[in-house]
């Protein structure tokens, strides 16, 4: 379980997060709200990349207090903005393994099953052997998401993993989040694409102001309109079409 309590955090001179309370313990969580509400930093607060006040524990450890390793056992993370670094997909799927290597760094068989296994979910195995220079931007996302599952990391911390992924993609994005879900990985997600998170999410957090001002299921926020009118500026409303890709659909506040 991730736990915060009166935890403040932020960079010099700016304060961004306040949360005086904050559990995080299983299913998909999406974590919603404006550009600069603070949701990329409560990840990276998380993570230890942001110094922070208070208490922030995960499975009863201070995740800036372990080596890097440890730290990497534990949570995997995928930004925004990701490199592109000269190497094929596999290779970069390959790196996920690192925190579970001895100090050989050689690739056992359970290593290299664990990237075929991270290749196969992502949707990368047939481009596993192609260099990421020549992927398109979507392609490059879901390589890299590769390589955070092959991490085998009991929390992963997705920073908008959507981005630059069309439709089709979206819909399989999703699902490769619900089978990482089902298999016991607790995801936490910072997205804008609303209709998708409320689609896949087991759990909203609404950040307005580094703060949480709703917590609850998709259904539970969608009842409190004003409550996403504050965070967001906008309304949803349930799809009329049960066959819709989403169940629940923008609306004008």
């Amino acid at each position: 379980m991730i736990c915060l309590r009166n935890v403040s955090a932020g960079y010099p001179g700016r304060p961004v997060l306040s949360i005086p309370s904050l559990d995080l313990s299983s299913g998909i969580i999406t974590l919603a709200g404006e550009n600069g509400s603070g949701k990329s930093t409560l990840l990276k607060t998380i993570l230890g990349l942001v110094p922070h006040a208070g208490s922030l524990l995960v499975d009863e450890q201070d995740p800036s207090a372990l080596q890097a390793k440890k730290r990497a056992a534990l949570l995997a993370y995928l930004p925004q903005e990701n490199p592109v670094p000269d190497m094929t997909v596999r290779m970069l799927a390959s790196h996920g393994r690192f925190s579970r290597m001895n100090f050989s760094r050689r690739m056992t068989a359970a290593d290299l099953a664990a990237v075929n296994s991270a290749l196969s979910l992502a949707g990368m195995k047939e481009l596993a052997d192609r260099n990421l220079a020549t992927l398109s931007g979507g392609e490059r996302k879901r390589a890299w998401l590769a390589m955070v599952i092959a991490q085998d990391a009991p929390y992963l911390l997705l920073d908008e993993p959507g981005a630059g992924l069309d439709v089709r993609h979206q819909q399989e994005l999703g699902e490769i989040l619900r089978s990482l879900r089902d298999l016991g990985h607790t995801i936490l997600l910072a997205s804008h694409d609303l209709p998708q998170s409320f689609a896949i999410s087991d759990r909203i957090c609404l950040i307005k102001s580094g703060t949480i001002i709703a917590d609850g299921s998709p259904a539970d926020l969608v009842r409190q309109p004003e409550l996403l009118e504050q965070g967001l500026h906008l309304h949803l409303i349930p799809a009329a079409d049960p066959d819709s890709l989403y169940p629940y659909l923008l609306a004008k506040s």
